[in-house]
């Protein structure tokens, strides 16, 4: 099942568990991460991102960053 909005992806990720879980979960937050800070820098400085693909590349920042968190 490919979720196709956030109710989807919440009743997907609500159905894992373990470690399937936790990895859902990460994941989910490095998105929502990455499009509330380029919204912010958006709305506050001004600065546009200038091509979709400077969104994943934060996504994956977070994710090296917080890939720590991913383990007990």
């Amino acid at each position: 099942m490919e979720p196709s909005g956030f109710s989807d992806f919440y009743r997907l990720a609500s159905a894992t568990t373990g470690r399937d879980r936790r990895i859902t979960w990460l994941g989910f937050r490095a998105i929502a991460w990455s499009l509330w800070t380029t919204r912010n820098k958006a709305l506050i400085e001004g600065v546009f991102i200038r091509h979709p693909t400077d969104l994943l590349y934060k996504m994956v920042s977070f994710l090296q960053l917080w890939k720590l968190l991913a383990k007990r």
